[in-house]
């Protein structure tokens, strides 16, 4: 048991929050870090991604970095074409047709964070137009005792 916890794993709910990622420069992925003393349940992650008109074929992933170590966790259901804006929504459950998003993907349940660990977009054949916007994660967070 860590002794920062007050259990040997989190208690079952933590307080919700909505995190809002800045938007990246355009042709640049979006990365967020887990913040010291923080413990972060990642219920989804969304974002918009813009394609520019250079014919290239995206995907759009998410990666845990861990300690420079990258674990592909977000696997969308397909890619994206040039030209396209597209909405992705990444869960923990597969969920039919949804009027929002376009493009629907699964990340592991139970996905705990702990700090310094670094979650990030990584896209295949991005291109120097390609832009991201509406970056989102949804997280369940525990602080350690103090």
């Amino acid at each position: 048991m860590n002794s920062r916890w007050s259990h040997p794993t989190p208690p079952e709910f933590g307080i919700p929050e909505a995190l809002t990622i800045a938007g990246p420069a355009v042709g640049a992925e979006w990365t967020q870090t887990v913040p010291n003393n923080t413990l972060w349940l990642v219920t989804a992650v969304g974002f918009t991604l813009l394609a520019d008109a250079n014919v290239s074929t995206r995907e759009s992933n998410i990666i845990l970095d861990i300690g420079g170590v990258d674990r592909r966790i977000g696997i969308p259901a397909n890619t994206q074409a040039a030209g396209q804006s597209r909405q992705y929504l990444f869960t923990w459950s597969p969920h039919g047709a949804n009027p929002f998003v376009n493009i629907p993907g699964m990340i592991p349940h139970r996905l705990y964070l702990q700090p310094g660990w670094i979650l990030e977009s990584v896209t295949t054949g991005i291109q120097v137009g390609d832009q991201y916007s509406s970056v989102f994660i949804l997280v369940q967070r525990w602080l350690p005792n103090i």
